[in-house]
């Protein structure tokens, strides 16, 4: 134990710059960079969205980038070419805000790694896999910064940062459908589908709500997606695996759709961990950023004995960002009606 110990205290120091990780420190902006590039890597989902490193604790966000920029300008008139801004929505500054990754690792998890030639990546990966799945999981379900969190009472990390479908109720409401009008979050006004409704399906649903709140400059993006919950996107696909025959070829197509990529309305319809039910997201991944700031973040690791465990102490200061509200939509209070 002891060695295994030394050796996981000595890799966290090393990396760090510092002889005492027992002792709170500051990460160095750079090793911070390469920790965010880290996170982002342990999951596919991150992988596919914007994991910003910020040199500032509040400041203006990027964009994606829209809008159409060709032209022409007659300079031999002396006349002046003005170019075009790259996004043309209103822009909303991000705030990164501390947010605590605190965890420990058992004496009896420690044992059961400790053989392992590379133990002390084994812990790192770890720490960065249950690390991004928190991140994930308050991007789609954080709605409040309370200053002292309750995990029982939020289980799903609701009270530690604004995530990106709390950004859209709260900057952007008329990208939001589900409710009456100024009553996000306390009267729905359920979005109904079914064979006697307006909207047959799922899909024409999503059809009409891109049509009608996706910005014509966003619209037709190769990358626009439906981001939604496993158990939507299953019932979905079930009734038509269900209706399958017993027949080999019927048998074949329905295991050939279910390994297909999925869709909503044609769009690319991706199931999220920790996505709320009856709930759709339509944006392009691109629109969605974490800001995290490099000067920002702490650390300590420290040998617990009393508890049996080896304590993580880390924080961030973070923000999650839409990049532009324009090219999404919220869709909430889903229901289908027989």
């Amino acid at each position: 134990m002891n060695e295994a110990l030394t050796l996981l205290f000595s890799m966290i120091g090393t990396a760090n710059g510092v002889e005492n990780v027992q002792n709170w420190f500051a990460v160095d902006p750079a090793v911070a960079q390469r920790m965010h590039a880290a996170t982002r890597q342990s999951s596919a989902f991150l992988q596919r969205i914007n994991v910003i490193s910020v040199v500032e604790k509040a400041g203006q966000k990027i964009g994606i980038g829209g809008g159409l920029t060709a032209g022409r300008t007659n300079t031999d008139n002396n006349n002046r070419r003005h170019p075009k801004a790259k996004h043309n929505t209103v822009a909303i500054d991000y705030v990164c805000r501390k947010v605590n990754f605190d965890h420990s690792i058992s004496y009896n998890e420690l044992d059961a790694w400790a053989h392992q030639k590379d133990f002390a990546n084994l812990v790192n990966q770890n720490n960065e896999q249950s690390k991004a799945l928190s991140l994930i999981c308050m991007g789609f379900n954080g709605k409040t910064y309370a200053v002292e969190t309750d995990i029982v009472a939020n289980p799903l990390l609701q009270d530690v940062a604004r995530g990106w479908l709390q950004r859209v109720r709260e900057d952007a409401p008329t990208q939001v459908a589900g409710w009456e009008p100024g009553q996000i979050g306390t009267t729905a006004k359920p979005v109904k589908f079914g064979d006697a409704q307006a909207f047959k399906n799922l899909d024409a649903a999503v059809v009409a709500h891109h049509n009608e709140f996706v910005g014509d400059e966003f619209a037709a993006r190769p990358d626009m997606v439906v981001l939604c919950n496993r158990k939507t996107l299953g019932d979905k696909y079930f009734g038509y695996v269900n209706e399958a025959g017993a027949k080999a070829t019927e048998a074949k197509a329905a295991n050939d759709l279910l390994v297909a990529n999925k869709q909503l309305g044609g769009l690319d319809a991706i199931a999220v961990p920790f996505f709320p039910e009856d709930t759709l997201f339509i944006t392009p991944l691109a629109n969605l950023s974490i800001y995290m700031q490099t000067a920002g973040k702490r650390r300590k690791v420290a040998d617990e004995p009393e508890y049996d465990r080896i304590a993580n102490y880390e924080s961030e200061n973070l923000d999650y960002v839409v990049e532009e509200f324009a090219a999404c939509v919220l869709i909430e209070n889903l229901e289908y009606v027989a």
